[in-house]
């Protein structure tokens, strides 16, 4: 039993090694390939939407980071009209 033990002891270790051997030659590729990080940043930001809309499917909710203010605490966005409430405060 304790050769199992082991045995997943080593796979997480290689599979440790082989992730951080990864980031290494991802960052030198990153360095000689002229363009490479733009377009794994636009590929990740492509994935990232791809996984929103498959979780918010099939629902009409908009995703989330196309949102005005999202990511962000409080609206960005000023009302364009004053709500009743403001109106009868008199407020301008």
């Amino acid at each position: 039993m304790e050769r199992n033990v082991d045995q997943r002891f080593d796979s997480s270790e290689a599979d440790f090694a082989a992730e951080e051997n990864s980031m290494v030659v991802d960052k030198v590729l990153n360095t000689i390939v002229p363009g490479r990080a733009q377009r794994e940043q636009q590929k990740s930001k492509e994935q990232k939407l791809d996984l929103e809309l498959k979780e918010t499917f099939p629902t009409s909710d908009p995703l989330a980071s196309t949102q005005p203010g999202a990511g962000v605490t409080g609206s960005e966005v000023k009302p364009s009209k004053l709500s009743p409430s403001q109106i009868a405060s008199g407020r301008k």
